[in-house]
């Protein structure tokens, strides 16, 4: 009788064991049984996180180009950052010849000034053969500087020779010829060439400029 009744408890206690196996595992947080079902949630999320961040990137773009057509062409030539990004594109496309010349126009600029300035100072304390030779070496500097204007960007094949209206190309050659001739160079010498130049980058240069990834980044840090 004992024999049967310890089988019996052995018997109890595998059914007992096999109950639990079977019992699905509650889940700490008493929300019902742990199955594979509760990742469906987030499988499901993904794609809509997906398209969510699809529409973010839409939008940056679409804000990118519009705030790429409002770049101001007179401003961007004014600021030195704005002035780099344009270069780097015009040098990419190898049509960098017109923004070069008028930056060299201005530089021309700046040393007609800064060499007057320097004589005139100097002429305080200097008389007669002294005050006259110091002119003199600044018109050769003036006519130098004038020179290296015209022979990198307006003569017939220059390095980086600027094509300009037939009438007004021959109509500056002239001058420049006589302004080199007699050493009489003026600081607006190249005045008119630099408006065209001007001209030419804002309605060539600049338009393509503008649907570049350079003024696209340009834009962004503005």
């Amino acid at each position: 009788e004992q024999q049967r009744n310890a089988q019996r408890r052995r018997s109890n206690q595998r059914s007992s064991a096999e109950t639990q196996r079977a019992t699905p595992i509650q889940s700490k947080m008493g929300c019902g049984t742990s199955t594979p079902a509760e990742a469906a949630p987030q499988e499901e999320a993904a794609p809509q996180e997906e398209a969510a961040a699809d529409g973010r990137r839409k939008r940056r773009a679409s804000a990118t180009i519009i705030q790429r057509r409002a770049l101001d062409f007179s401003r961007l030539m004014d600021d030195a950052e704005g002035t780099r990004y344009l270069m780097e594109f015009a040098e990419a496309e190898h049509s960098e010849e017109n923004l070069l010349l008028f930056q060299a126009i201005l530089k021309f600029k700046r040393t007609v000034t800064t060499l007057s300035g320097e004589v005139a100072d100097a002429a305080n304390g200097l008389q007669g053969v002294a005050a006259t030779d110091a002119a003199a070496a600044r018109d050769e500097q003036l006519a130098a500087a004038a020179a290296a204007v015209i022979d990198t960007y307006l003569c017939d094949g220059a390095e980086l020779q600027v094509t300009l209206p037939d009438k007004e190309s021959k109509a500056f050659k002239k001058r420049a010829a006589q302004a080199l001739k007699k050493v009489a160079v003026t600081s607006d010498m190249f005045d008119k060439i630099s408006r065209i130049a001007y001209a030419q980058i804002r309605d060539d240069i600049f338009k393509r400029f503008k649907l570049s990834d350079q003024a696209a980044e340009l834009a962004i840090l503005r």
